[in-house]
């Protein structure tokens, strides 16, 4: 590329890329022989002379990478370069009772492309899978069937011995291979305790049917059955099949003392289910309680609901005599027996409210309050900027009952960096004052006060809050210092209040 170019004018190389045979294009370079480019198609030149540009070239490389297709012990990939052959790695990979014939370039070729050490010419990236050829398999075990049966042979679910048949064939790729010995053996679970009956067999194929058993596989066990075939080049190959309990529909143990539906009887004074149980009617345990499965009872509100006080239901829904405004879950937890006077413990969870869990236990006579579990939720409630006097009230979001402990004040100094209005201050004092849920259940409405301080550049200054509180709101008093009081310090103010 030649180029004329005019002083102090930024000139705008051709962004036409050239192309070649088995190379790539770099960009462009001031000398023939460079190996990387200093300008780019489309790029700008600035030099104030004329020159020349020469494409500057990267010849191609592929990658060759081998799968060993089954096996192990694939060769490293290898990297070709274009126009120049490479010779393949001649690393052979190995597999169990396979013979090696070569590299294709699919996984199912039957019949090898290239040989190990061979040349591959081709200029594209490829994966060479190993092509194998069988060229040696174990005994084959197949078409098994088995069943109980009597001592004669005939089929019988209850039987007590088991009939086997199968077919078997040895290899003769390598050459002729006649089996050598084919074993049947029993076991209930033990390896070491197997018992083997050996099977008259000959030749290279054959099929076998044998009883096996002696009238002694228990109708209540199950047993698995181990088939052994060896061939004269000492292949060894092995099958197992499980000999089913016999079916029972219903059993009666012995003495009829026990009873099993689906299984054999095998306890004393047990009612046995080996099915899975559908129950169509309500069940009830020993106590005549309803064995629920999680369905709780309910049959009512006020006077005609359920008493937790006096229940013996696992689970409950009712809204008499729990610590919750509305119905609630009561889940009621029994030791020994079942009984309106045993020691026992209670769960309550509200129906259809946000509330957390409550328990209680009944112990020696009596029932102990309901307590809340300690479930601390932390929130807030509130969040302004009020000296807290007559004419200010802080509404909460949520009522001080619905939270777990009660509520926490959190007071700061008035931010005067600005016009003195109530402001957070920055990097300044806070106070926290703790009011709990029950003393608010218990004096709804009445006047409280406390103090805070505000740090003044001489000393610190006591400040006085008095304020109402009920379940829902916080009112001040006119006993609460403001911005213009001259006395008390007056800089402190209501910010937050949390929940928790």
């Amino acid at each position: 590329m030649d180029l004329f170019h005019l002083s102090f004018i930024n000139l705008t190389l051709s962004s036409t890329k050239p192309t070649r045979t088995g190379y790539t294009f770099l960009g462009w370079s001031t000398s023939s022989t460079a190996t990387s480019a200093t300008y780019s198609a489309g790029g700008t030149y600035t030099a104030n002379s004329g020159a020349t540009l020469y494409a500057v070239w990267k010849i191609n490389t592929y990658t060759v990478s081998y799968d060993a297709n089954g096996g192990s012990g694939a060769p490293d990939s290898q990297t070709k370069t274009y126009g120049t052959n490479l010779t393949l790695s001649d690393v052979i990979p190995i597999r169990s009772n396979y013979n090696f014939k070569g590299w294709a370039t699919t996984n199912t070729a039957t019949t090898a492309t290239y040989a190990a050490g061979g040349v591959y010419t081709e200029n594209a990236k490829v994966t060479l899978y190993a092509v194998w050829e069988l060229a040696y398999w174990i005994p084959k075990i197949k078409s098994i069937n088995i069943a109980r049966c009597d001592t004669n042979g005939t089929m019988d679910s209850y039987g007590t011995c088991a009939k086997i048949s199968f077919d078997w064939e040895c290899c003769q790729i390598t050459g002729v291979n006649n089996i050598s010995s084919i074993t049947i053996g029993y076991v209930l679970s033990d390896p070491a305790s197997v018992t083997n009956v050996n099977v008259p067999v000959s030749g290279i194929s054959g099929s076998v049917s044998k009883v096996i058993g002696s009238d002694q596989l228990s109708t209540d066990d199950q047993y698995t059955i181990i088939i052994t075939a060896k061939d004269s080049k000492n292949g060894v190959s092995s099958a197992e099949i499980v000999l089913s309990k016999s079916s029972f529909t219903m059993d009666i143990l012995a003495g009829g003392k026990g009873i099993a539906i689906g299984k054999p009887a095998e306890d004393e004074n047990l009612f046995d289910v080996g099915w899975d149980l559908k129950a169509r009617k309500e069940v009830y345990d020993k106590f005549g309680s309803r064995i629920c499965n999680g369905l709780a009872s309910y049959i009512g509100t006020g006077d005609d609901g359920i008493d937790p006080d006096t229940t013996v239901d696992q689970l409950v829904i009712t809204d008499k005599n729990v610590p919750v405004n509305g119905l609630a879950y009561v889940e009621s937890m029994f030791f020994d027996k079942k009984s309106t006077d045993t020691n026992r413990s209670q769960i309550a969870v509200p129906y259809s409210a946000e509330d957390s869990l409550y328990h209680r236990h009944y112990y020696n006579g009596s029932w102990s309050e309901w307590r809340r579990a300690n479930v601390v939720d932390q929130k807030v409630l509130w969040n302004g900027a009020y000296y807290l006097t007559s004419n200010q009230t802080a509404v909460l979001s949520e009522p001080i009952s619905a939270q777990s402990n009660g509520i926490m004040l959190v007071f700061a100094d008035l931010d005067s960096s600005g016009n003195g209005e109530e402001s957070w201050a920055a990097q300044q004092g806070y106070w926290a004052y703790f009011i709990p849920k029950q003393a608010v259940a218990d004096f709804s409405g009445r006047f409280w006060t406390c103090s805070t301080q505000w740090w003044s550049a001489i000393a610190p200054q006591l400040v006085i809050k008095g304020f109402y509180v009920t379940d829902t709101k916080i009112t001040g008093h006119s006993i609460s210092v403001t911005k213009t009081d001259t006395v008390n310090g007056t800089r402190s103010v209501l910010r937050r209040i949390y929940g928790v």
